[in-house]
């Protein structure tokens, strides 16, 4: 990987940047410094970490920023490309392969979900990631490439196989420069693996990633009710996963090294916005159910999505100010959730009326009702429409920072959200879409959005950003599917799922009613329980065809799985 090029462009001016050296121009200056070690440690070779400062003389605007590296692309390489936020499509792909734009289609409802439009710009790139990326050749040789200072913009990494170019950006947008700037900071680096190169880059981030939290397993309500809970319904599941938790062994009652977790999902509210009013058909209210969770010896966890509001709230219908506005001046409409019965917007967390609303809201979930675990959702869209001062990184980055005081010692499990602002920040992070109660859907898939609803697609995740786990936070691989009835997965479908997301996460929740479940399904969910506590994984591979590989020391001893996608 060598240096091709960095080119500045503001305004109507472009000029390109020289490495070690200050550029001055009639309405900036740069300083670009190339940090370059030269002797190889830690089977590390060619560290460089490159780093440009923009200094604006007046106030600038329409900044682009690229930095282009002559890259070399075999047909055999795979190139690794991190996607947008949580649920986005994040696998290896072939150098001859593209990435899709999302249909007309689905553009009005689902545009908005994904990076659709920061990359849809001519030169298109074939592929491209976000934070990080790596290109690994058939041998094991790995060369990678990750942004460093994301608070202060996300960091877009384009490859053009073709022409045997990688760009990296920092995506500032429509922001404008009135004072000194840090641009853009990426860090390079060679191996014959990806993993000490992860290590590595970490430790070159300016915010450290969090002590690792415990592992968490237990029951959440989604996959199982939807939005259709109550308090009778709740009651009953929390007393199933209480008898079927005093039949393990004492090990697994009571781990070490996990915590047991109740979660309550999305519909014990009004309406999506509404934190503070509860359903009727909760009419003991949030606090007595956390006491009840408690009392049973479990951690209780509650959903929510505190950057949207529903059209349907009052949070919406008496504070329209509060929103981030589109083009028209109007409130800016994520997308549409049929669960939700329309469409739904993005608050603006700069306004003071949002930050203290959010904050009393959390600050209730935390001290008044006593829940010790929140599932923060749909946290992208915190980040749709910044300010003229802010670029979406920052705007992202900032957002997750006031969720991380406003929650206190509570743990987040944070949920669609770009994982880059998630680091240090996030106890635990969905690492890819939400399973389906189908194996796959292709309509989706075939409409381009890959954000989509997909069992299989969230297996495909769940390999690809494995790594993260213990470096930026505890990985959650999303729910296993146990129970026959009501849903369309088949049985060796449900295994696959179950012997993935038990091994490769550190989030492990069923959804089902325990109370209904076949005696060998239960044994088989207390087996894969034990596994997850104290299987040790050594290595992991999903080939092009589907075939995985899963290598664990479990008692002592080696064992190798495998099987089909």
């Amino acid at each position: 990987m060598k240096l091709r090029k960095a080119l500045l462009r503001y305004e109507d001016q472009s000029l390109e940047l020289d490495p070690g050296k200050m550029t001055f121009h009639e309405g900036l200056y740069a300083d670009f410094s190339v940090e370059q070690e030269t002797m190889a440690r830690n089977g590390i070779a060619g560290c460089c970490r490159y780093s440009i400062m923009l200094h604006p003389k007046r106030t600038v605007q329409s900044v682009r920023l690229v930095v282009e590296f002559e890259m070399s692309y075999a047909p055999t390489d795979r190139i690794f490309c991190n996607g947008y936020q949580s649920w986005t499509e994040t696998r290896s792909f072939s150098p001859s392969e593209r990435i899709p734009d999302i249909s007309w289609v689905l553009r009005p409802f689902a545009e908005r979900l994904g990076d659709y439009r920061a990359v849809r710009e001519n030169p298109r790139a074939p592929l491209h990631a976000w934070t990080y990326s790596y290109v690994e050749s058939a041998g094991g040789h790995v060369r990678f490439i990750g942004g460093v200072l994301e608070r202060t913009g996300m960091t877009l990494i384009r490859h053009f196989p073709e022409q045997g170019i990688c760009r990296v950006e920092k995506i500032l947008e429509g922001m404008q420069l009135e004072h000194s700037f840090p641009a853009f900071e990426c860090w390079t680096g060679e191996a014959r693996s990806p993993e000490p190169l992860l290590d590595e880059w970490f430790r070159q981030q300016e915010t450290p990633a969090r002590s690792p939290a415990r592992k968490i397993l237990g029951w959440t309500s989604w996959y199982r009710h939807f939005t259709d809970i109550d308090e009778k319904k709740i009651l009953g599941n929390l007393e199933a996963l209480d008898l079927f938790r005093a039949d393990l062994p004492e090990e697994l009652r009571r781990p070490e090294s996990a915590d047991w977790v109740f979660q309550i999902d999305d519909g014990w509210q009004e309406a999506t916005g509404d934190w503070g009013a509860v359903r009727k058909a909760i009419p003991a209210g949030m606090g007595d159910l956390a006491a009840k969770i408690r009392d049973k010896g479990f951690m209780p966890g509650l959903w929510l999505a505190p950057f949207v509001a529903a059209e349907n709230s009052e949070l919406y219908r008496k504070n329209r100010h509060w929103f981030l506005r589109g083009p028209q001046g109007r409130p800016l409409p994520v997308g549409y959730n049929p669960y939700w019965k329309g469409r739904y917007f993005a608050l603006d967390i700069y306004r003071k009326e949002v930050r203290e609303y959010l904050a009393a809201v959390l600050w209730q979930i935390r001290e008044r009702w006593g829940y010790g675990l929140v599932k923060l959702d749909f946290l992208f869209a915190a980040a749709l429409a910044p300010p003229s001062d802010k670029n979406s990184g920052q705007m992202m980055y900032d957002a997750m920072e006031f969720l991380r005081e406003c929650a206190g010692p509570m743990r987040i499990l944070a949920c669609g959200v770009p994982l880059g602002t998630a680091f240090g920040r996030a106890d635990y992070c969905r690492i890819g879409p939400d399973v389906h109660l189908r194996w796959e859907h292709r309509l989706l898939k075939w409409l381009g959005a890959r954000e989509r609803l997909d069992t299989r697609q969230s297996l495909v995740n769940t390999f690809a950003r494995r790594h993260l786990d213990g470096r930026a936070f505890r990985v959650d691989p999303d729910v296993v599917v146990l129970r026959e009835q009501g849903q369309h997965l088949e049985e060796l479908q449900r295994h696959t799922l179950l012997t993935v997301n038990t091994l490769l996460g550190s989030v492990l929740f069923c959804s089902d009613d325990l109370r209904e479940l076949p005696g060998e399904i239960r044994t088989r969910f207390a087996s894969a329980i034990e596994m997850f506590l104290h299987a040790e994984v050594l290595s992991s591979r999903l080939g092009d065809d589907g075939r995985y590989e899963i290598a664990v020391r479990y008692r002592g001893k080696k064992h190798f799985l495998d099987g089909q996608l």
